[in-house]
Formats: structure tokens, C-alpha cells, sequence
């Protein structure tokens, strides 16, 4: 695999069958980046995607039904949902040529910030949080259905 096109760290990557997706993450100047590349195995190329809503880092993940859930674990409730697909056309020549195709939907803010997001049966959770000096233990489950998180323990 080649080099990421963007030198990062505190970055978030999903693996899925068509691709590899690098989001976010903070560059060699300590800025929190936005952008997106996703590197297609068939190709051996990073290709650039539409960019996060807004700059992400420190971030914790998970892959309910080939969607990304994205949250920042610091200083922040918000949610992303982000989902990516490859189709490879053959071009003349028997050329490979990708279409990357990437969408952002903001979820609501959690009720309360939290430090990991996971899955059950589903269901999108977001663990833990508060802060490094005010741990809190609380677990909310998101409804697709009523777009809402709720405190489930």
C-alpha cells in the first residue's frame, strides 16, 4: 500500500470490502484536518473524497451496515454518520477507473459527550465520556427511527 497523500495522526480508519478510509485526523502543524482519502486496492491509488463537515480528530468509530459513525471524544457531543462507496468502470485500454462516491449526515448531539461509539444487535451505542477528571459511566443508544439518542443505562 502506498503512503497516505496526507502525513496525520489522531486519525480514524475504516476498513470495508471495496476500500480503506482514512478520516480526519491532525497534521505536522497541529491542525485538526477534515479531509477524507480512501485508498482502492484495485487501483493501489489514494483518492481524495468529499471532506468531513467539519475538522475531526481524536475520534472514535464504529461500521453498523456499511455505515461510519464517527464522534470526537474531546470537547464535543457531535455525531457524524459517513458512508463510502467505489464503483471501478473499465475504461478503454481494459483502464480501471474509480467513482468514489461519499456522503456526511449530522446525527443529534448526544445527551452527553461520550468516549466510544459501538454496536449491539444494530443498535449504534455511545459509551462513557465526561471528561479526564469527571469520568461519567452512561451508555445512549441512537434511533434511526425517531432520530434521537436516549440514555439506555
Amino acid at each position: 500500500i502506498a503512503p497516505m497523500p496526507t502525513a496525520r495522526y489522531r486519525l480514524a480508519v475504516f476498513s470495508q470490502p471495496s476500500c480503506l478510509t482514512v478520516v480526519g485526523g491532525v497534521d505536522q502543524h497541529d491542525k485538526d484536518l477534515s479531509n477524507v482519502e480512501i485508498f482502492i486496492p484495485q487501483t493501489s491509488q489514494w483518492h481524495n473524497a468529499y471532506p468531513a463537515p467539519s475538522p475531526l480528530s481524536c475520534m472514535t468509530k464504529t461500521i453498523i451496515h456499511n455505515k461510519c459513525f464517527l464522534a470526537e471524544y474531546i470537547d464535543s457531543a457531535k455525531v457524524y454518520q459517513f458512508c463510502a462507496s467505489v464503483h471501478l468502470a473499465t475504461t478503454t485500454g481494459s483502464s480501471v477507473a474509480p467513482q468514489v462516491t461519499t456522503e456526511w449526515k449530522d446525527l443529534p448531539e448526544l445527551q452527553y459527550q461520550c468516549f466510544a461509539l459501538g454496536s449491539l444487535n444494530g443498535c449504534l451505542l455511545a459509551v462513557g465520556g465526561g471528561g479526564w477528571d469527571n469520568p461519567i459511566s452512561t451508555v445512549q443508544s441512537y434511533s434511526p427511527i425517531t432520530d434521537t439518542w436516549e440514555r439506555v443505562g
